[in-house]
């Protein structure tokens, strides 16, 4: 009898410990810390995107041209298109940076073949250039990082919320790609 008490104590221990571990976990998505520190990372990198893609765009050469397009200003970090494409890549999901970069590097055209934007910055003989008359997004939103706040994570997505500077709440998503985690929600 007194073998039987010992061997249920020591399953029950063992099923008592095994709960205990079992609740420690994050069966439902990466831990809350991890997910913060992702969305930090990417919404300050999407300061960038913003810049480029709906902003002032990029800096440039400070000269007359009747042309519709100007050289962007050598201090400028990127030096081709594909740089910056591939930059966009490394923070947008793939769907949200392939529509994001047909607009800004082809334009967009209505059904009957019209153009209904410009394209932003075109490459001529290894320059960029980029269009004179570009107009700022006006809806621009600029982050407080400290502010982001988990909603709900799973193993390959994060909500969030974050707080604009002047105090409006922003929902973002981020998803986990083959080659890391990106944003999948606008951030301008």
């Amino acid at each position: 009898m007194k073998k039987l008490r010992i061997v249920a104590l020591i399953i029950m221990v063992a099923l008592i410990a095994t709960i205990m571990v079992g609740c420690n976990e994050n069966e439902q998505g990466i831990e809350f810390d991890e997910a913060r520190a992702i969305v930090k990372d990417l919404m300050d990198k999407a300061k960038e995107i913003n810049r480029i893609h709906y902003g002032e765009g990029l800096e440039h050469l400070d000269i007359e041209s009747k042309n519709a397009y100007i050289e962007i200003s050598p201090s400028e970090k990127y030096k081709s298109l594909e740089e910056i494409k591939a930059f966009t890549r490394s923070v947008l999901s793939q769907s949200y940076a392939n529509e994001l970069i047909e607009s800004t590097f082809e334009g967009r055209y209505s059904a009957g073949g019209e153009v209904v934007t410009q394209a932003r910055y075109i490459e001529l003989s290894g320059a960029i250039l980029v269009l004179q008359d570009i107009e700022a997004y006006e809806g621009i939103y600029y982050y407080d990082l400290d502010t982001v706040s988990i909603k709900e994570t799973t193993l390959d997505r994060i909500e969030a919320t974050i707080t604009t500077i002047d105090g409006n709440i922003k929902n973002v998503v981020c998803v986990l790609e083959s080659n890391g985690w990106r944003l999948n929600s606008t951030t301008y």
